[in-house]
């Protein structure tokens, strides 16, 4: 929610959140060993999966309803954001797999280190 909800007010935010979320990212990861980092990149490839496909949704709904144009062609603003709407959730349903499963990564890789 941290990158998609921006989205829907200004669709080019999500952008820029995602890119402050890899930076953060970067800043803790720069600390730790390399056998920590290699043991963690599974879980930082899925759960970074999940905040791309988080901000795309976003950036759909935001531009469905600034210009549905460049979505849909022949639909007018409202059409357009039920109907990006209805995508959003379908990209939020692999989100949640891809979290999910990330979660499943790290427990493991916790319990093995």
């Amino acid at each position: 929610m941290f990158v998609t909800l921006p989205g829907f007010v200004l669709f080019p935010a999500p952008m820029v959140l995602i890119v402050y979320r890899g930076l953060t990212w970067g800043s803790y990861l720069y600390y730790i060993s390399p056998v920590t980092f290699f043991a963690s990149l599974p879980t930082i490839i899925l759960e970074g999966e999940a905040y791309v496909f988080a901000c795309v949704a976003g950036m759909i709904v935001g531009v469905s309803w600034v210009k549905p144009s460049l979505l849909y062609e022949d639909l007018n603003r409202r059409e357009s954001l039920r109907l990006s709407t209805k995508e959003c959730l379908k990209l939020y349903a692999v989100v949640t797999v891809l979290l999910a499963f990330g979660a499943l990564v790290e427990s493991v890789t916790i319990s093995l280190l």
